[in-house]
């Protein structure tokens, strides 16, 4: 079973819950947001939370997964989230039986901690005795739709944000026919990128693909660079200008550009132009 897997020290208190509410908002299906606290990083799609109460004796009571990366909220709430799934079938049996948490170097500060080593494995031995095959692939089948329909809402979103910013004008070409214009990740969201504007850039559909492919980077000054292997002129024209982006919150993360030029940009150019040599 892929994922990793953290305990998550749930309070009843801060979320204005008995234990009785708590199981009862575990319908089957359910997605809720909650917080990560300040191990966000560490969280990803696809991992497993498990969920023991505060003030108990720290025994294990629930399971969920993720969907989705990690988001900042807004607001008052502007912390790091995530979007679970309750894990129904395999929470019922932990309602029934706890599993115990007799870990001791097991942290249980901030919420999630990443499971040890030692808890890791009585956590992958108990899925492997109640997750049935058939159950797991239900499961993974209701994710994958839900993950594809989060990661929609997300695109459409991150686009209309980002036409907003660049007052729906490419960053390289400037051109400004909305049709053409699509929302590129700086960073991929499958690399820990995100939807946040500062991770994006508007491109027209061509210029979007070859940024993409590691044919296009812009640099942490804001200066274009077109590989040698792209020799079409009308492309070429653009090496070593400067892009229009927007200032403030809309401008271009420099790290998010620091990593695309070393590793989609770089890599793709040096492969690329190695094996013409050989």
């Amino acid at each position: 079973m892929p994922g990793s897997h953290f305990l998550y020290s749930w309070s009843l208190d801060d979320n204005h819950q008995t234990v009785a509410q708590f199981f009862t908002d575990l319908s089957s299906g359910k997605t809720e947001t909650v917080l990560l606290g300040t191990n966000f990083r560490r969280v990803s799609d696809g991992d497993w939370l498990w969920f023991s109460f505060t003030k108990s004796d720290g025994d294990i009571v629930a399971v969920a997964q993720t969907l989705g990366e990690p988001f900042q909220g807004t607001g008052t709430r502007g912390r790091w989230q995530i979007q679970v799934r309750w894990m129904e079938g395999l929470t019922t049996r932990l309602r029934k039986t706890p599993l115990a948490l007799n870990v001791p170097e097991q942290s249980r500060q901030g919420s999630p901690q990443r499971a040890v080593p030692s808890l890791e494995r009585v956590l992958k031995k108990w899925l492997n005795g109640n997750y049935s095959t058939q159950a797991r692939k239900a499961d993974e089948t209701v994710r994958w739709v839900r993950r594809s329909m989060l990661q929609r809402q997300g695109q459409q979103e991150f686009r209309r944000r980002l036409l907003t910013a660049y007052r729906g004008q490419c960053a390289v070409t400037g051109c400004t026919e909305e049709g053409t214009l699509q929302a590129a990740h700086i960073r991929p969201v499958s690399s820990k990128g995100d939807h946040h504007v500062s991770n994006g850039l508007l491109l027209r559909a061509d210029i979007h693909n070859l940024f993409d492919l590691g044919l296009i980077a812009i640099d942490q000054n804001l200066v274009i660079h077109v590989s040698k292997q792209v020799s079409e002129p009308a492309y070429r024209a653009f090496d070593m200008k400067k892009v229009h982006v927007p200032q403030g919150p809309g401008t271009p993360s420099r790290s998010a550009l620091l990593w695309h030029f070393n590793n989609m940009y770089k890599q793709t150019s040096t492969t690329r132009i190695h094996g013409k040599h050989t």
